[in-house]
């Protein structure tokens, strides 16, 4: 976790003379809507200092109001939504409660979303991580901190993932009614109503010693790097597999259980190409002594054809049934973008370099998934899958790639198998307890574009394939 300096420009449009956001905003139902450049410069209210929350607040997070300001916002876009509430004085305690709309009515049909009350121990003042900036920040994965300063608290909390048309009411609570105002700065890969706002505040996990360590529920969005977009690798980087990073974003994580471990990393859009590089620690979290064991270095290239864009653009990782470790530069025959899985043991400590060859700046999502067990992770759970007795020859899946119909044919010694169908996450997507046909045909149309690994299992036989669907 992490806090953020804001950077704000020179030129911010201020909607702020003296009190000109003063006003009556100290109600749900009153809540302004901001339009502008953020940015925004924002006044104290004119409201009662101290008095009890409004009816439909939530007073398990916020016991009372102290100079209440309430301000709402349209979502035009959808992506990940960031913020950042800047007191005017060290002395000023942000808190805030985020609400999301579940009907027009916003004030009286909202949901609690996020939850900022931290800031003091025992009316005691100063305590650096539970003060000063508050808001919505990249990497972090916390939906609530709780009045008081625990140990794990630090004044931020996940960003939200928005969809088209949402609208959202903030409460912003000004603790000790210093009447100064704050400065509200918006980020992200969503595009608000009325609202031009800065891209998503860039990780600043450039090298191998300033990794990221996860922390809470997979998936995690990753901004882009604020490090150089293109240069040499760091010393210690396996140039034969990265010969350059571009926007590099380091991530570390520990074994608490062993066993399989798998993750995708899915980009913000299409035109990002994703490598990453994962290594080993030799010695515990020693950047220098640590060994390559996964290189993923291909990619569509500059003028790719349907089927490259296909086999290396898009999500990348560690899958289920994948038995290469390596993917080179270029978009090789047999190249997927996928390599096969990690087996972990309890103690193994891990580092991965992802590079953002197309230097986009936009981050990724990264979810961890298998049948290890992470520190402080929680993970998606995949199947099993013995590969010493992997009898692919026995079925055939065609085509390879569709827009989600496919036909599978099995040879009669597969009748009375059971099919499953698995996404890149190991989540189970389709089934059938029981083959009676040597073909049949296999509908995805309803899934989403991605790869697929169809699996058939007899008694202590199992056979796999690897499907795409893409529209």
């Amino acid at each position: 976790m992490r806090k953020i300096t804001s950077v704000f420009c020179l030129f911010t449009i201020l909607i702020f003379v003296q009190n000109s956001f003063a006003q009556d905003y100290t109600d749900c139902d009153k809540a302004f809507k901001l339009c502008g450049e953020s940015p925004f410069l924002i006044g104290d209210a004119d409201g009662t200092s101290i008095g009890l929350p409004d009816t439909g607040l939530d007073t398990t997070c916020l016991p009372e109001e102290r100079e209440p300001v309430w301000r709402k916002w349209t979502v035009v876009q959808g992506g990940i939504l960031t913020f950042v509430l800047t007191p005017q004085s060290e002395d000023q305690d942000l808190d805030f409660l985020v609400y999301r709309s579940n009907t027009t009515n916003a004030c009286h049909d909202k949901e609690l979303v996020r939850c900022m009350a931290t800031g003091s121990i025992g009316g005691g003042w100063g305590i650096d991580r539970c003060m000063g900036e508050t808001g919505l920040a990249v990497g972090e994965t916390d939906t609530v901190e709780t009045e008081g300063c625990l140990d794990e608290d630090n004044n931020f909390l996940a960003p939200l993932e928005v969809n088209f048309g949402e609208e959202y009411v903030m409460l912003v609570n000004e603790f000790a009614s210093l009447d100064l105002g704050f400065m509200l700065d918006f980020g992200g890969t969503a595009e608000l109503d009325c609202i031009t706002m800065t891209s998503v505040p860039p990780a600043n996990y450039t090298d191998c010693d300033e990794a990221f360590a996860p922390c809470g529920e997979s998936p995690f969005f990753i901004g882009g790097a604020d490090g150089l977009s293109i240069g040499l690798p760091d010393a210690g980087v396996d140039a034969s597999c990265v010969m350059q990073e571009y926007e590099p974003v380091w991530i570390e994580w520990n074994v608490n259980s062993g066993g399989l471990l798998t993750f995708v990393l899915t980009p913000q859009n299409d035109e990002q190409d994703l490598d990453f590089l994962v290594y080993k620690f030799n010695t515990d979290n020693n950047c220098d002594d640590k060994e390559l064991i996964r290189c993923m270095a291909t990619g569509a290239g500059m003028e790719p054809t349907p089927d490259e864009i296909e086999r290396c653009g898009g999500a990348t990782g560690l899958m289920l049934g994948e038995t290469d470790v390596e993917e080179m530069l270029a978009c090789s025959a047999g190249d997927n973008n996928f390599l096969a899985p990690l087996e972990t043991n309890s103690g193994d400590r891990y580092v991965m370099l992802v590079n953002d060859f197309g230097g986009s700046d936009l981050g990724f999502t990264l979810d961890f998934g298998g049948t290890s067990e992470l520190d402080c992770i929680t993970m998606t759970t995949v199947p099993t899958i013995d590969l010493e007795n992997n009898e692919s020859s026995l079925f055939h899946v065609f085509p390879s790639i569709s827009q989600g119909l496919f036909s599978l044919e099995i040879d009669e010694k597969l009748l009375d198998s059971e099919l499953y169908i698995y996404n890149t996450l190991g989540c189970e997507v389709y089934s059938n307890p029981s083959i009676k046909n040597k073909q049949q045909q296999i509908n995805l149309t309803n899934m989403p574009n991605g790869v697929y690994m169809v699996v058939v299992k007899k008694d202590n036989h199992i056979s796999s394939k690897r499907i795409f669907v893409r529209e």
